[in-house]
């Protein structure tokens, strides 16, 4: 693992025919703030339930902590 608290690799979610999220990849290290901009129907929502373990994922993995959230 890199050190980071919250790691996203290649991350996919879809809603039937619409790709809601398409290789989401990235990592949150300890102490580090992050946001979520965009405009309405891209994703922001769905990103923090398939990263809460709310919502499965197609492709990729999450880990928090080095602990895989799926």
């Amino acid at each position: 693992m890199n050190g980071s608290f919250i790691h996203l690799a290649g991350v996919r979610k879809a809603y039937g025919e619409h790709l809601a999220i398409s290789d989401a990849s990235f990592d949150v290290m300890p102490g580090e703030l992050v946001s979520l901009v965009g405009p309405s129907g891209c994703g922001k929502s769905t990103l923090l339930y398939v990263i809460g373990g709310f919502m499965p994922v197609e492709k990729g993995a999450i880990r928090f902590d080095d602990r895989p959230v799926c």
